[in-house]
């Protein structure tokens, strides 16, 4: 239909607004799950509610309300992260009890201190009290942070030392340097010398001083006193004599004198070397020269033989023991010394001693190592740092065990090694597993220091002593289980190992051979014997798990020397049943 342009339009009515959808019916409500009502998880309710926020809705679902979801889990005797356990929270690390906000720097942090925080168990809704610490102790000058306040040695009065007050003696101050003791200003007894000074600090001044001393005639000794030497024994010029003898030490004899003589006449004359004598004038000429003359040497505090030496090289053999024992196994004689008329203790002699497991006849009974007193088989194993720093000390170790074994010939003993402290893979290796004494000395004759990585030796003990074996070491259930720790550095952890730990695996001991029914040798009970030799600073961090009585801790002492010292004790003590 068309339209001019002088008429309206129809008028076209207005599309009606739809009606606001009805999600729900308002008032309604519903469950909303949240958990299936696990542990403290609780379904809520869903209320049907009006909305403005969309034109297009009426109604909807509300917020789901008194849920009660899945939240972390802590220790509440509540299921809280509604997983159908309770509690299963991580231990929390504490602090020693009394020391909680004091500031303690612990070993994590500074690896000089001692302490270590403990740790808090879950049960039944209660922290347990804290466990596996390691509280401050008191000071000590020993390179180690004892009081766990981040210095070391600090705030220790060391006290006066030295030698007393005594002659030139004078007390000084103890000084921690670096882990040890050094005393400071001291004045310390020196040997004694002619000055009417107490040299050595014994309470007598210029005692037993002597020196040699000459005069124009002749050389003799003379003694020291008051500072000065007096009563040189040296004959000294005298008038020239008619005596056959050059009196007065010119070279010549009887010069310009008579030699003419009263008979009966009787004048002092040389008997040398011993000294003066006498002779007679008899028709007109003086006879021979009667006196002292030279005898063999003997320990009286004279000079027997005139040669102005006292006691000089009287040496004679000694034995304090049954003459059956003289050169029979160890036993050797000692020489005593005459020293001013008195024969010395004897010096250098070998008595008969108690039998140990050397390869040595020591008690002299003709019988090497008494077969009844020592254990047949011994598992030892060797825990060595081979860093840089530990270069003299893997040579020494060597060879000590290379001379150690073969002084024990058959013995049924075997050996393993595992070294760390390398740049290798992993942190720590079994260089040689428990083996015989021939196939160990090859795998371990090549090993050389390195340049040195992470040392964690309390997780190798932990290995080592854990009946589960991970390091798969041939231990033998008839053989007596042993280790050995030869290190310079502190001890460390990759996996969280701490002495606490290693003392669950150690005592009682759990591995084949600590068993009294498959060997003989084992007492029920027995901690495992761990034996360590490194710097003293680091001992305290072994006592907890290094158990058992005799020695169990050796210096390093600096020295490659001390090492062969220290592991022949160690063998000896090994060795013994019991």
């Amino acid at each position: 239909m068309l339209f001019s342009c002088s008429e309206d339009p129809p008028t076209i009515p207005p599309t009606p607004p739809p009606e606001p959808y009805l999600t729900c019916e308002l008032g309604e409500a519903k469950n909303c799950t949240v958990e299936e009502n696990i542990g403290a998880c609780r379904n809520g309710i869903q209320r049907c509610i009006e909305t403005e926020d969309d034109p297009m809705l009426a109604t909807i679902w509300g917020e789901c309300e008194q849920s009660v979801f899945p939240s972390e889990e802590i220790c509440d005797n509540i299921d809280n992260d509604c997983n159908g356990t309770l509690d299963e929270v991580k231990p929390q690390r504490c602090h020693p009890p009394g020391y909680e906000g004091l500031g303690l720097v612990y070993n994590s942090d500074n690896p000089y201190s001692i302490c270590h925080m403990g740790y808090l168990g879950c049960e039944e809704g209660e922290w347990l009290p804290c466990e596996g610490y390691t509280g401050p102790e008191n000071e000590v000058c020993d390179g180690i942070d004892n009081n766990c306040n981040g210095v070391i040695d600090n705030d220790v009065d060391y006290g006066e030392c030295g030698y007393g007050e005594e002659g030139m003696c004078a007390m000084g101050t103890n000084y921690c340097i670096e882990g040890d003791l050094y005393c400071i200003d001291a004045i310390l007894p020196e040997f004694e010398t002619c000055d009417n000074i107490d040299n050595d600090c014994d309470g007598d001044t210029d005692e037993e001083l002597s020196r040699v001393c000459s005069t124009v005639c002749e050389t003799g000794q003379e003694i020291c006193e008051a500072g000065h030497w007096v009563n040189c024994t040296a004959r000294q010029p005298q008038e020239e004599v008619c005596n056959n003898f050059d009196d007065d030490c010119d070279g010549q004899i009887d010069n310009g004198i008579s030699c003419e003589c009263t008979d009966g006449t009787i004048q002092a004359c040389p008997s040398m070397p011993c000294g003066w004598g006498l002779q007679i004038c008899e028709g007109g000429e003086w006879s021979e020269c009667e006196g002292e003359f030279p005898e063999d040497e003997l320990c009286n505090n004279h000079d027997d033989d005139c040669d102005t030496e006292i006691d000089e090289d009287l040496i004679v053999i000694c034995y304090e023991a049954a003459e059956a024992t003289l050169l029979v196994g160890e036993c050797l004689p000692g020489e005593s010394t005459c020293i001013s008329g008195v024969w010395s203790e004897c010096i250098g002699q070998v008595l008969p001693d108690d039998e140990v497991c050397d390869g040595l006849d020591n008690d002299c009974d003709g019988v090497i190592d008494n077969p009844e007193l020592f254990s047949e088989k011994i598992d030892i194993v060797f825990v060595l740092d081979v860093s840089g720093s530990m270069c003299d000390y893997v040579d020494s170790l060597i060879t000590s065990i290379s001379d150690y074994t073969t002084t024990l010939g058959g013995s049924d003993h075997n050996f393993a090694m595992i070294i760390h402290g390398y740049d290798g893979e992993g942190s720590y290796s079994v260089l040689s597993n428990l083996t015989d004494i021939v196939s160990f000395l090859a795998a371990i004759s090549e090993q050389e220091c390195t340049t040195g990585s992470i040392e964690p030796t309390w997780d190798i003990l932990y290995d080592l002593a854990n009946p589960l074996n991970a390091l798969g070491m041939a231990w033998r259930s008839d053989a007596t289980p042993v280790i050995i720790v030869v290190g310079d550095e502190f001890p460390q952890t990759e996996a969280g190992i701490y002495p606490d730990d290693i003392l669950t695996v150690v005592e009682p001991c759990l591995l084949p051979g600590c068993d009294s029914i498959t060997n003989e040798y084992w007492v029920d009970g027995d901690p495992l014997e761990i034996f360590v030799i490194t710097n003293p600073s680091y001992f305290v961090h072994y006592e907890v798990f290094v158990l058992g009585d005799g020695l169990r801790f050796y210096d390093l002492e600096g020295s490659s020397r001390s090492v062969a010292i220290s592991l022949d004790i160690i063998f000896q003590e090994i060795c013994v049943d019991g």
